[in-house]
């Protein structure tokens, strides 16, 4: 659903930042330097595969609070 997103803001020439492209965005390049995870195929399948302890959503939305506090500091800035 996210890249869905992504896909409409491209479509209609939106000039947003998207920050949970699945490989290279901001999110991604977080998840890569904190929890050294690989991005080939995302960072949805990196969650599901290499973070297996809880469901993936709540993998998801746990890991995207850390994001959020990490700041722009740590490249971890989410738009307004």
């Amino acid at each position: 659903m996210l890249f869905g997103y992504f896909v409409a803001l491209q479509v209609h020439g939106v000039d947003e930042e998207f920050a949970f492209h699945p490989s290279d965005g901001p999110f991604a390049s977080w998840l890569r330097r904190t929890y050294h995870l690989p991005m080939a195929l995302g960072w949805a399948s990196a969650i599901e595969r290499y973070l297996p302890d809880d469901p993936p959503l709540d993998t998801f939305f746990r890991l995207l609070d850390e994001f959020r506090q990490a700041g722009p500091a740590a490249g971890a800035e989410l738009p307004s």
